[in-house]
């Protein structure tokens, strides 16, 4: 039981890290890429998933994190463009009705279940 325990807090403290590093690649251009190898490195080694909305905005061109100053809908897509290399990431826009779709399912039978445990 304890081994268990110190690997999701081990998972959990690697998560923060991998969020601070991109937020440092933020901050400090001449090491960006640097960052960034380090986190995907580090979820890589201790099996921890970076989350989409965050993975999608990492080039993988120029391997740097930004916050995209061009995002544009085309054609059933939505597109990010890496203000530092010009690189375009395309997705479609279904996928993410579906996980919305998903999330909201999950949600509702969370609070049915909530709800049959508080009568």
């Amino acid at each position: 039981m304890k081994k268990k325990k110190k690997k999701s807090d081990l998972k959990k403290h690697i998560y923060k890290m991998i969020l601070d590093l991109l937020n440092m690649s933020l901050k400090n251009d001449d090491f960006a890429k640097e960052y960034v190898n380090l986190a995907m490195k580090l979820s890589k080694k201790f099996n921890v998933k970076i989350p989409l909305n965050i993975k999608r905005k990492i080039c993988k061109k120029c391997n740097r994190y930004f916050n995209p100053g061009i995002v544009r809908i085309k054609k059933g897509y939505i597109i990010y463009k890496c203000p530092y290399c010009g690189f375009e990431k395309w997705i479609k826009i279904e996928n993410l009705k579906r996980k919305l779709i998903l999330e909201k399912k999950d949600l509702q039978k969370k609070f049915l279940e909530k709800l049959k445990a508080g009568e």
